[in-house]
């Protein structure tokens, strides 16, 4: 399955390349922006996977580097022209949105810039690198990121203080009396409501 390769397949290869690795070697995983953001089409396994492949990445990484000696980064790649990528724009359906798919740069990522983003995470230059996933997506990620966060909803009006001890004592009595009480509360929150009677 999706998950089985995608997730299971990079713990297991990490685990066993740990094994035989010395202090002061890296680690890179293949994530997906997907991981982190929604695609053009219905693909929940391999999102779900992609963003286990993070979380994985962060927990390999704060449990090797201290105790092994051994980075683990990500990379998240964009859309990529590889074989994969090439079953999707042939599709007559799903070719429209993968060719159009909104990018800063209005093309899609070449294998080569991957693996030398790579490259750099498995050398000493990034050797302050440590659980970091790298995105290389053409500026897809930043695109998608909202500017205006929604405001958080009004808090409900206080009630007061006569209403709270009124609230107090019908939560103690609705243990002995749920039937009644439960009419009690009903008629308590709609008057307690703004606009109510």
């Amino acid at each position: 399955s999706v998950v089985d390769v995608n997730l299971n397949g990079v713990f297991w290869a990490a685990k066993e390349c740990a094994a035989v690795m010395q202090p002061g070697s890296s680690i890179v995983n293949v994530a997906s922006v997907l991981g982190l953001t929604a695609g053009f089409a219905p693909q929940a396994a391999y999102s779900a996977s992609k963003a286990a492949v993070i979380g994985l990445t962060r927990d390999l990484a704060q449990q090797w580097t201290g105790r092994k000696g051994i980075r683990v980064n990500a990379v998240a790649p964009g859309f990529i022209e590889t074989a994969m990528t090439a079953q999707v724009t042939a599709d007559p359906v799903l070719g429209s949105f993968a060719t159009s798919y909104p990018t800063a740069l209005k093309r899609p990522g070449r294998p080569e810039e991957i693996a030398a983003l790579a490259q750099f995470l498995l050398g000493p230059e990034s050797g302050y690198c440590v659980g970091s996933v790298v995105f290389a997506d053409g500026g897809l990620d930043a695109q998608q990121r909202p500017t205006d966060w929604p405001r958080p909803a009004p808090a409900p009006p206080l009630l007061s203080r006569r209403r709270r001890l009124r609230l107090r004592r019908l939560n103690c009595a609705s243990a002995i009396f749920p039937a009644s009480v439960g009419r009690a509360r009903r008629r308590f929150w709609k008057v307690s409501r703004p606009g109510g009677p």
